[in-house]
């Protein structure tokens, strides 16, 4: 009986060692899903997988229990942590980079100067009369603004079809090369189709000389001062077409003016209308226009002149003003 008990009792032992070594079975898989338990820190699990012999005092044979692997730390968590530290480092770091980038000075155009100052291209006209258009100077502070206004400034003279300028940094000084395009020069002033007016008259008017630069501003004016001049000798019809010719080379052209006089505009009749205060002969004995007649060819009248007639309808409005119609219409 004793016997017996004795070994329900071993029995007993050997079944709560079992239970043991399942519940430390158990334990890492508790740990992955969240659980609190962990295994005892007298664990004497193998990691080498191999089972565990647990020796029966009872002679009755070996229990034995598979090795589960040994229990990791939660590696997600740790990695997660190395990941937010990872990122911390990396802003700070990129802040720093920032912090530097602009901190670092730039480099400023104002520590050049302007070293030699060159043109190229200019054959007709004189170095002085290029350079006394710009405002930079060999020993100036480099100023891209100035380098601007001096190539507007060699564009306005009208001599250059095109100005380019090319700068070249050596040391601490700008080297500055102007290429230039010059214009032809007008080696021939043409004028065709006057009969009416003597060519003298034109060419006083125009005021364009043979061997100058060709200067289309210039050329305009002369067209607008010459159909003046036929304006007021009545041909206010006459028409100035300019006319550029390209000789050999390229380098001169010559410029001819075809006239087109057409007829004089010549006035007919003056006529006054609406006037009951002041008599037709008062108004037209005060006009400069006047009606062509017998001797027109000798003093000039009967010839139509835009100024003249523009001059008319304010005298005309003056002389009621001083009658006292202040809102008279002409």
């Amino acid at each position: 009986m004793a016997s017996n008990r004795l070994q329900i009792a071993i029995s007993v032992i050997l079944f709560g060692f079992v239970s043991q070594i399942a519940s430390a079975q158990t334990a890492p898989a508790t740990q992955g899903t969240g659980a609190t338990s962990a295994a005892p820190p007298s664990s004497t699990l193998r990691q080498s997988g191999s089972p565990t012999k647990v020796q029966d005092n009872t002679g009755t044979g070996t229990i034995n229990a598979p090795s589960p692997a040994a229990p990791r730390a939660p590696a997600p968590a740790r990695t997660a942590r190395e990941r937010a530290t990872r990122a911390s480092r990396n802003r700070q770091s990129r802040t720093n980079r920032n912090k530097t980038i602009e901190a670092a000075p730039k480099a400023p155009e104002s520590n050049l100067k302007v070293g030699t100052i060159s043109f190229r291209g200019n054959k007709k006209i004189e170095l002085d009369a290029v350079t006394a258009r710009l405002v930079s100077k060999t020993g100036d502070e480099y100023n891209a603004d100035k380098i601007r206004n001096d190539v507007e400034a060699l564009f306005r003279t009208g001599y250059f079809y095109d100005v380019k300028v090319d700068r070249e940094v050596s040391g601490g000084t700008a080297n500055l090369t102007y290429t230039l395009v010059e214009k032809p020069s007008v080696v021939e002033i043409v004028y065709s189709g006057n009969s009416d007016v003597e060519t003298s008259d034109l060419q006083e008017a125009a005021s364009l000389k043979a061997f100058e630069i060709l200067n289309m501003n210039k050329v305009r004016e002369a067209v607008e001062k010459m159909q003046k001049v036929y304006e007021d000798k009545g041909f206010f019809l006459a028409k100035v077409t300019p006319r550029i010719e390209t000789l050999a080379g390229g380098e001169s052209v010559k410029v001819i003016f075809d006239i087109q006089e057409n007829d004089k505009v010549k006035v007919k009749r003056v006529t006054i209308l609406g006037n009951r205060n002041i008599l037709d002969g008062r108004i037209k004995g005060a006009m400069q226009t006047q009606e062509g007649g017998f001797f027109s060819f000798i003093s000039g009248s009967g010839a139509y002149k835009q100024d003249a007639f523009d001059r008319d309808i304010q005298l005309i409005q003056y002389m009621y003003f001083n009658e006292g119609y202040v809102q008279v219409r002409v």
